[in-house]
């Protein structure tokens, strides 16, 4: 039978057991960036480095070579590609860069800006040339 016309519980239990996995992935991607960011920032890391960043991966429970080789990929590729043309015409001028209705935040040292700006609902500053 389709997993619609199990019993609920079922259903549920499952759900609850995908959730866990994605939950548990998101936790493990959110250290792994935050590792990655001060690997950069603090550390003086060289993510560049294959081996580096696979070290990385693997320390946060994820498969490296899987995720190295998907990172190589032309659809990666194509999404890096398009990022970084919407960074461009975005005006984003540096690495970490945020934008919010056109407003860019810049650095790590202005996400506590960028966070006022959400929670206020504020319009953004806009440059007045």
């Amino acid at each position: 039978r389709a997993l619609r016309d199990r019993p609920t519980y079922i259903r549920d239990r499952l759900k609850d057991e995908y959730d866990t996995v994605c939950i548990s992935t998101v936790v493990r991607y959110e250290l792994y960036v935050g590792a990655a960011l001060a690997g950069v920032w603090a550390e003086d890391e060289n993510l560049g480095d294959r081996a580096v960043v696979a070290a990385l991966l693997t320390r946060h429970g994820f498969d490296a070579s899987a995720i190295m080789a998907a990172a190589e990929s032309n659809v990666i590729g194509e999404i890096f590609a398009r990022n970084g043309r919407e960074a461009i015409t975005a005006d984003v001028f540096g690495a970490p860069g945020y934008v919010l209705d056109g407003e860019v935040f810049w650095g790590q040292d202005r996400l506590e800006l960028l966070d006022d700006a959400l929670a206020s609902g504020r319009q953004p500053y806009k440059s007045l040339t």
